[in-house]
């Protein structure tokens, strides 16, 4: 059984490491601007620190995570050999409650997996950019969810 629980910033090893598992299955070759202890001290000190962090959790080890700045997904991973199994949407729906008024994310272009499932979470591509966006030096594309209209008594939209 999966469970969700707040991340905190003793997490950071063990959500690095489903990190880069996810990403080393995902993207081969994807070039790493920050060295591993670099990328620990961020996740600590920034990411689980200052943002809000789900932890999806298996037999009280993690196996997702989810980080959100608001109505903006900065990182969803899930263990590799997990995928398909629900986590990531458990970890999104949980992302679309705690911004009813939509969500936003970019995708590597070359992650079609993600990209698939972003679009079966009810994501739209709204805008692309070049590789000079990000550190990665990779091309993405920029979703959004919006949420469906509130559906009034007399069936119009509220």
């Amino acid at each position: 059984m999966t469970v969700l629980r707040p991340g905190t910033p003793a997490d950071a090893p063990a959500l690095v490491a489903i990190q880069r598992a996810a990403l080393d299955a995902a993207l081969p070759g994807l070039a790493r601007p920050w060295t591993e202890a670099e990328t620990l001290a961020w996740f600590a000190g920034e990411l689980l620190a200052r943002h809000r962090v789900f932890v999806a959790e298996q037999a009280g080890q993690p196996v997702g995570t989810l980080a959100q700045d608001g109505a903006e997904v900065l990182h969803l991973h899930v263990v590799p050999v997990l995928h398909r199994r629900g986590i990531g949407t458990m970890l999104t729906e949980t992302a679309k409650a705690a911004a009813p008024g939509g969500l936003r994310l970019a995708c590597f272009r070359r992650n079609r997996a993600a990209l698939a499932f972003y679009e079966r979470c009810g994501f739209r591509p709204i805008a692309c950019r070049d590789a000079t966006a990000n550190a990665e030096g990779e091309e993405d594309v920029i979703l959004a969810w919006t949420p469906p209209p509130l559906i009034t008594r007399e069936g119009e939209s509220a």
